[in-house]
């Protein structure tokens, strides 16, 4: 009876040892290859291809191809491009836009988004985060610098029309259209808002003589056969320069300065 004891006993153990070593080599508590240790490919780990660790290709780290770290793209919640929680840029809307110009640039919010509208349905490229061409970015880049700098050159440069001829204060910087492809495009832009209604155009005053140009091809027809010898922001002289300044300020005075702007100068620009 004791000799069939230990026989089983025996077998037990022999039994139980392929178990232990088992457990050894590929569970959750040891030292390789699986969760809750101190190495390579699994959870709880200093290494790569796993969680909660301080590598690549894994969750919870500090380094790049992974959720929740602050390093390089690919990856959710970090500060970098190319992946979902980040500060990579996104399309502007008219409404982020107009926010922006209401608060910076004592625009009003309302007004502002039904031209914004009105410009992206004809075109105007969103963009992402460009500071400088023809995006709804660039413009709204130019009136956060105008915000967070208190330089109100920034809301000429922010403008729908891309820029602007008018410093709006001495010691200003040049005024310019860095938001826009070409000074042709920032005047037909701006003579087709301002300049289209029945209004004195040849500077005779004797008649209305209608809208400046009758669409935005003939305007830039008009305007490649301008100078543009000028300086932005010249109020005098036979340029391109000198009708885009006018058409600018015809935005609050057409009577006046529609005249001006046209192909003919209206006495002042030729």
């Amino acid at each position: 009876m004791k000799l069939n004891y230990w026989i089983y006993l025996c077998l037990a153990l022999l039994l139980a040892a392929p178990v232990t070593i088992i457990g050894c080599g590929g569970d959750d508590d040891d030292s390789a290859g699986d969760d809750d240790d101190s190495t390579v490919g699994d959870d709880d780990d200093t290494s790569s291809s796993d969680d909660d660790d301080t590598s690549s290709s894994d969750d919870d780290d500090s380094a790049a191809g992974d959720d929740d770290d602050d390093s390089a793209a690919g990856d959710d919640d970090d500060s970098a491009a190319g992946d979902d929680d980040d500060s990579a840029a996104a399309a502007p809307t008219c409404a982020e836009y107009c926010a922006a110009r209401a608060a910076n640039c004592s625009e009003t919010a309302a007004t502002c988004e039904v031209a914004c509208a009105a410009a992206v349905a004809n075109g105007l490229p969103l963009g992402t985060d460009e500071q400088a061409g023809n995006t709804l970015a660039c413009r709204l880049y130019h009136t956060g610098v105008a915000g967070s700098t208190g330089d109100l050159a920034h809301c000429g440069h922010g403008n729908l029309f891309g820029g602007s001829s008018i410093p709006v204060a001495t010691g200003d910087p040049a005024p310019g259209f860095p938001c826009t492809d070409s000074l042709i495009e920032a005047y037909c832009g701006m003579a087709i808002a301002a300049c289209s209604g029945a209004i004195d155009n040849d500077g005779d005053t004797a008649t209305a003589d209608g809208p400046l140009y009758a669409d935005y091809q003939a305007c830039a027809t008009a305007a490649a056969a301008f100078a543009a010898t000028g300086n932005v922001g010249d109020s005098g002289g036979d340029t391109l320069q000198c009708r885009l300044y006018h058409v600018e300020v015809a935005l609050g005075d057409a009577a006046t300065h529609c005249p001006h702007a046209s192909a003919g100068g209206g006495g002042v620009c030729q």
